[in-house]
């Protein structure tokens, strides 16, 4: 039986049956997933590259064509972190004035700079309001989504 860390929680905190269980991993697999990102970025590549080779179906949301959303980036931010969706290590965050890179790195003012520099949110994210990933590490998504 395929697990999540989700699940796995779920099943020791002994709230839900065996049953719930095997539905709750079902679930995780069965819903369409979105993928936020940038289509000519290396990392989206090799994610996409990843889930193609497994199987797994997806819609691709490109912020470059499509924009990022005020209402899921509020989100993501609050069922993670501002640290997990602003990518810090990419150049455009680089260039930013101090005062913009403090805005982007605070629960305020993180969606707006994000908003208008979707180069800044790290890629890919994978959606499918149960899963939420951030990042492509290999093993974290074979566990989650296979």
């Amino acid at each position: 039986m395929s697990t999540t860390p989700a699940a796995i929680r779920i099943l020791y905190t002994g709230i839900f049956s065996m049953y719930d269980f095997n539905y709750t991993c079902t679930k995780l697999r069965t819903t369409m997933l979105t993928v936020y990102g940038i289509k000519n970025c290396n990392t989206m590549q090799k994610a996409m590259a990843w889930l193609d080779a497994n199987g797994i179906k997806y819609i691709f949301h490109d912020y470059k064509k499509s924009g990022a959303d005020l209402a899921k980036l509020t989100e993501w931010i609050r069922k993670t972190s501002v640290d997990a969706i602003v990518n810090t290590k990419g150049l455009t965050y680089k260039k930013l004035s101090d005062a913009e890179k403090k805005k982007a790195l605070s629960d305020s003012g993180a969606v707006a700079i994000l908003q208008q520099y979707t180069s800044m949110i790290k890629r890919p994210i994978v959606d499918n309001g149960n899963v939420l990933l951030t990042g492509f590490d290999e093993a974290v998504w074979r566990n989650t989504l296979l």
